[in-house]
């Protein structure tokens, strides 16, 4: 097994895919464990106190990809000593493991572009001391045999990619391409996180009465990782500027599909980050639509309150 694309030898247990778990864990990396858990009941003492174990940490709250490492790795340590050497869990936790290796990377290499990236010296140096922290506890894991004990590194690992990133001032941005032609948000751009939804919105300025808008959406559990946009999760407009609820006919919706990722999701600062791209019809035109491409944002999210009426 590889751990954040650094190899590593799999022992022991971890993931199989598992449509519909639900769980606290804010990313679905783990949805495998969770239902090779649920599957089971447990014959002895030992096998029960393992699963009772793992279903608790499963209920924590996490609000980060770092703590669903941290979830992973005391769930692992918990039926490795339930279950030594059990073939379901072993399969389970490869799925997982994959799973994880696949966002902790993206995540990693997020980060590390960032980091570069980074104008303010200061906040550079401070940044690049936790991030080579971090990897150099993910290089020294490659020895270690048991699945547990690797996802333990990992979770020491992303405490150092964590500060890494608190280190780096938000600089606010949203890009985006509309066929070919930079779309620039000069009528300005945000997030809100309306109830269990992202909203993430990008305006370019009053040209003859028109302006375009941009707006994707995703609905939590989705700290990190690529997630499908279909149907009204992302649109294309051009808005009369006397009507910027853009009216009917007016609005391109993303029926041909695309794809949202999340690289950097912060709970405690409100802040995201991560890239799109989108093929939207227009609304009852099919033989009409765009494609916006190489999107991106970089946010502090704000939170809108539901009205009920």
């Amino acid at each position: 097994m590889k751990l954040f694309g650094m190899v590593l030898v799999a022992a022991g247990v971890v993931a199989v895919a598992s449509s519909g778990a639900v769980a606290a864990p804010c990313t679905h990396d783990l949805d495998a464990v969770i239902a090779a858990v649920t599957a089971r009941t447990g014959a002895t003492k030992a096998e029960k106190k393992a699963l009772a174990a793992a279903k608790k940490l499963f209920a924590k709250k996490s609000s980060s990809f770092g703590d669903d490492v941290s979830i992973a790795a005391g769930a692992l340590k918990a039926l490795e000593k339930g279950f030594p050497g059990d073939a379901a869990f072993g399969a389970a936790v490869s799925t997982a493991g994959t799973a994880f290796n696949g966002d902790g990377a993206l995540f990693r290499d997020a980060l590390t572009a960032d980091v570069n990236a980074a104008t303010n010296a200061k906040a550079k140096a401070k940044a690049q001391k936790h991030l080579d922290k971090g990897n150099s506890i993910v290089a020294g894991a490659v020895s270690l045999t048991s699945p547990a004990a690797q996802f333990a590194a990992g979770a020491k690992a992303f405490k150092e990619y964590a500060k890494a990133r608190s280190a780096l001032p938000v600089v606010r941005s949203f890009t985006a391409k509309v066929d070919g032609v930079e779309f620039t948000p000069a009528g300005g751009f945000s997030a809100n996180m309306v109830g269990e939804d992202l909203v993430v919105t990008g305006h370019t300025a009053d040209v003859g009465g028109e302006s375009e808008l941009i707006n994707v959406s995703l609905r939590r559990p989705f700290c990190f990782g690529t997630f499908p946009l279909t149907g009204l999760t992302a649109l294309y407009a051009k808005c009369p500027t006397s009507d910027p609820t853009c009216p009917e006919g007016t609005k391109h919706v993303d029926d041909r599909g695309g794809e949202i990722t999340i690289t950097a999701y912060d709970a405690k600062r409100k802040f995201v980050e991560g890239t799109f791209h989108f093929v939207a019809e227009k609304q009852g035109d099919a033989q009409s639509f765009v494609t916006v491409t190489e999107g991106t944002f970089r946010l502090n999210w704000r939170v809108v309150k539901l009205t009920a009426r």
